[in-house]
């Protein structure tokens, strides 16, 4: 007789006969027991012999289990995250990390790999490894910024491939125009991981407050002081004046520009007309002067004088137009200042022993 065994591939099976005092086996070999190596199922036959006497042949099979070819999944995760491997091909499984069955969830803070072996029929396969890949999470970084009331800021980020923004913007770099001081906030996306937010504030300084107050008509001699004082302020006047007042006797516009600590800036401006003053001329000598702005025509009446010329001055007193038509007391003249660039003009009308000056507006 002979034992019948079972081996997986790669194994070595070991059959014994019994029955005889000598044995010879179908694969040359002699002995009671031998060692063999099959690839696939299959038979050996012996025969014994004693006294002279041989047995039948008799055979003992060897059933080769196949080893499993185990697979397993690599799969890449974010810092944090949670990877799931999963193992086939087996019918049960022992991973280099203590767990068991075909399914872990592992969560490595590095790229490394886990092995896993599958057992089927008593047959291990060899280890088979997976990797997780762990892609770090994006540090984003994003400026903070100071501006004045009305400005735009530039907010941008650095540290990933895509943007998000509170606002809903992407890309890296955005304007925004807060009317007060506030803060936005930007996450970041590389290789699919996703930034924690990042803020960045926006300081938004009030712009200083000026104002030089209405228009002034002067009488020509006179002399008015237009103030801009206000505290911590840098001034620069239009006419190159850096005081917090000046002092002005002459006609024409003046603008200031006021600066604060935070580098704000604020401007204002002023028309100041000169009028030259006679005895009795606010009682005898009226000046219309219609439409007023014009974008040419303007009708011109005096009431109370005749008048000899009527000058056109621009905002330094320089003659712009003349027309030396004698007007009427009462009557009225239409005088075209079309060919003028826009901007602010003065008639200046010459009566009889005084003039008289207006501001007009040229569109």
């Amino acid at each position: 007789s002979v034992n019948n065994t079972t081996i997986c591939a790669g194994e070595t099976a070991i059959l014994t006969a019994n029955g005889a005092t000598d044995y010879q086996w179908s694969n040359g070999e002699t002995g009671n027991s031998i060692s063999v190596s099959p690839t696939e199922t299959g038979t050996f036959s012996v025969i014994g012999t004693s006294l002279g006497c041989v047995s039948v042949p008799v055979s003992a099979q060897v059933l080769v289990n196949p080893l499993p070819v185990v697979a397993v999944n690599n799969t890449t995760i974010c810092a944090g995250e949670t990877a799931i491997l999963t193992a086939n091909g087996a019918t049960d499984y022992q991973w280099s990390n203590g767990e068991t069955g075909n399914s872990i969830s592992v969560s490595p803070t590095e790229t490394g790999t886990f092995s896993v072996i599958g057992t089927s029929l008593g047959c291990v396969s060899v280890p088979v490894s997976a990797q997780v890949l762990v892609n770090p999470l994006p540090v984003v970084a994003v400026n903070n910024t100071t501006i004045c009331a009305g400005e735009t800021a530039i907010l941008t980020a650095n540290g990933a491939t895509d943007y998000q923004w509170s606002n809903g913007e992407t890309g890296n770099s955005i304007s925004v125009s807060p009317t007060e001081t506030g803060t936005f906030s930007v996450i970041g996306t590389s290789l699919g991981c996703v930034s924690v937010p990042v803020s960045a504030q926006v300081l938004v300084n009030a712009i200083p407050t000026i104002n030089l107050g209405a228009d002034i008509v002067l009488v020509q001699g006179q002399e008015i002081t237009l103030d801009a004082t206000a505290p911590d302020l840098i001034y620069q006047w239009s006419n190159g004046a850096t005081t917090s007042t000046i002092e002005v006797n002459s006609m024409g516009i003046y603008a200031v520009t006021v600066t604060d600590l935070a580098g704000c800036t604020a401007s204002d401006t002023i028309l100041v007309t000169i009028i030259v003053s006679t005895i009795g001329q606010n009682e005898f000598f009226n000046l219309s002067i219609a439409p007023n702005p014009t974008s040419g025509l303007v009708s011109i009446t005096c009431v109370g004088s005749s008048t000899t010329a009527v000058q056109v001055l621009d905002n330094l007193g320089r003659t712009a137009a003349w027309d030396n038509a004698f007007l009427k007391d009462g009557a009225s003249r239409v005088l075209n200042i079309g060919q003028l660039p826009p901007g602010t003009y003065f008639i200046k009308i010459i009566a009889e022993g005084f003039t008289k000056t207006l501001p007009i507006i040229k569109q």
